[in-house]
């Protein structure tokens, strides 16, 4: 693991014990195994280096969740759930496999560091889905009426807190749970 890996796993480790705005440099350098003067020297401002701690964790979701499909597979409303749908399991996949991302990544969504700037650095890590996304909207602003970025972010935050109840073992993560949570989730927001 090279050293802004281990810096930003630190931050992580760091921050299920403190609010993103109260972790430590000092002791996130001494859990990395570096100074804190390195740490300024890579990031430059701890800001920073907490928006690329979420931005590290929400690569490596992007890269989990990567799905193949056709133009054709976008025709459908059913074909696209059903995209969506893998998507959306693979997503849970990896928060409820690293736990210790979700409290992070979580957090760091409802902190002011989280604005359009980074909400566009994050979507740019998706951009492999980024026609399935597309026709999604489209068909979603067609089905139901409601806004995209809404849907997307209801979305998001009830995957992560199904995660943190798999996490938990509250959900048992098997796929009659996991297709009944998402259709739950889904169906529900579409229907809104």
């Amino acid at each position: 693991m090279d050293t802004k890996a281990k810096i930003m796993e630190a931050v992580i480790k760091e921050a299920k014990n403190s609010f993103i705005g109260k972790i430590s440099t000092i002791s996130v350098s001494k859990n990395a195994g570096t100074s804190e003067s390195n740490i300024y020297k890579i990031y430059k401002t701890k800001d920073n280096l907490l928006v690329e701690t979420f931005l590290y964790i929400d690569a490596k979701a992007a890269k989990a969740v990567s799905v193949d499909y056709t133009e054709s597979d976008l025709t459908s409303i059913d074909r696209m759930t059903n995209l969506i749908y893998k998507v959306w399991r693979k997503y849970v996949d990896f928060f409820a496999k690293n736990y210790s991302y979700i409290h992070y990544y979580s957090s760091f969504r409802t902190n002011k560091l989280f604005d359009d700037s980074v909400y566009a650095r994050q979507r740019s890590n998706y951009d492999k889905l980024v026609p399935l996304f597309t026709a999604a909207r489209n068909a979603i602003n067609t089905y139901s009426g409601i806004d995209y970025d809404l849907f997307f972010m209801i979305m998001q935050d009830s995957t992560l807190s199904v995660c943190q109840r798999i996490a938990s073992k509250a959900i048992e993560n098997n796929d009659e749970n996991i297709l009944s949570t998402f259709h739950l989730i889904f169906d529900s927001v579409l229907n809104y």
